[in-house]
């Protein structure tokens, strides 16, 4: 079974609006991606064992739905 770090939930939210999901773990460092190819724009969240939070985006429209997304998914995360 491959590990995932945030839910169907909001994996299925993100790739609705047409966001691709992807991850890395490794070294205490984990970082979310959402990529979305046509907007040719990236969310990427990013947490280590200090526990910082990076949020960073390029080509990125928040609309108040994307928004609302990127607040779930730093929930989910913990990076609250």
């Amino acid at each position: 079974m491959i590990e995932v770090l945030v839910s169907k939930t909001i994996r299925n939210k993100w790739e609705k609006l047409g966001w691709k999901y992807y991850h890395t773990d490794k070294d205490g460092v984990k970082e979310v991606f959402f990529l979305n190819p046509d907007a040719k724009a990236t969310v990427i969240f990013k947490s280590s064992n200090k526990g910082r939070l990076l949020l960073d985006s390029t080509n990125l429209t928040v609309t108040d739905e994307i928004e609302e997304l990127i607040d779930e998914t730093r929930e989910e995360l913990g990076l609250l």
